[in-house]
């Protein structure tokens, strides 16, 4: 909560400052498009739980409501819908506890961390964004304006899932040789990671703009930039170390005054 509160402060204190200061110019606008994101895993050698995960896409869509400072400097706050995630397709690792009934042994053979089989993953994460980021202006004329920015967002979890598809034998050795049964085991399935998982994400955002005005008050925009989350996705940190991140493309419409 307490998390919450200063972001929303920093949010409210900006505005504040926008709407006291000399500059007379406000813009919002809607824009849509898709996201690449990632999970890194941070340290974390290869071959780990939370290791190994590649780029998916999603959609990204929000508002923004922009301000001017000066010709060139202004704050930028947003409110966004972003989905974020990463698939680990082939080698798995799965963690043993509470699933020793599962594992033929031998009497007196311990069961081991963890087991080994190949099916694909697929992590699933829906957030809600705020970012508030200073934007200045890198080039600008009567129709075109390019433009910097970067900042701080603060997220909130809607829904986390993991996707798991395919079917393998299961294995006592990350080399696949010593099986724990010859039947192949279906993984498919749908499993709800919320709980598991920190509702709330806060981080960097930044990126650049290329807007063009078409009638005197209405301009298009085309943005690219980039997020990287700060807060560790999982609660238990014994089950991974993994950030968000993600290259955010969209294009947009803003009406300015």
């Amino acid at each position: 909560m307490k998390k919450y509160c200063l972001l929303a402060a920093i949010c409210l204190l900006g505005l504040h400052f926008a709407a006291f200061s000399q500059a007379k110019t406000w813009r919002i606008g809607a824009k849509g498009g898709f996201t690449i994101p990632n999970l890194e895993a941070i340290g974390e050698p290869d071959g780990t739980l939370s290791s190994g995960y590649s780029s998916i896409r999603g959609t990204f869509a929000g508002i923004k409501v922009q301000y001017q400072f000066t010709s060139r400097l202004g704050i930028i706050t947003e409110f966004n819908y972003a989905e974020l995630g990463g698939k680990k397709e082939g080698d798995q690792k799965i963690k043993t506890t509470g699933l020793g009934s599962l594992f033929p042994l031998p009497p007196g053979v311990p069961l081991p961390t963890y087991v080994y089989a190949q099916f694909n993953n697929y992590v699933n994460l829906n957030y809600l964004e705020l970012p508030v980021m200073l934007q200045y202006h890198l080039w600008w004329n009567k129709k075109w304006r390019l433009t910097a920015y970067g900042g701080l967002f603060a997220g909130h979890m809607l829904q986390g899932k993991n996707i798991a598809e395919g079917r393998s034998k299961i294995y006592y050795d990350a080399a696949y040789t010593q099986p724990v049964i010859n039947n192949d085991i279906i993984f498919d399935s749908n499993t709800d990671l919320k709980n598991d998982l920190n509702s709330f994400n806060w981080g960097l955002q930044g990126g650049g703009s290329l807007s063009y005005s078409f009638l005197p008050n209405w301009e298009v925009e085309f943005s690219g930039g980039g997020s990287y989350g700060l807060q560790r996705l999982q609660k238990d940190a014994t089950f991974g170390n993994n950030r968000t991140g993600a290259l955010m493309l969209t294009l947009g419409v803003q009406y300015k005054w």
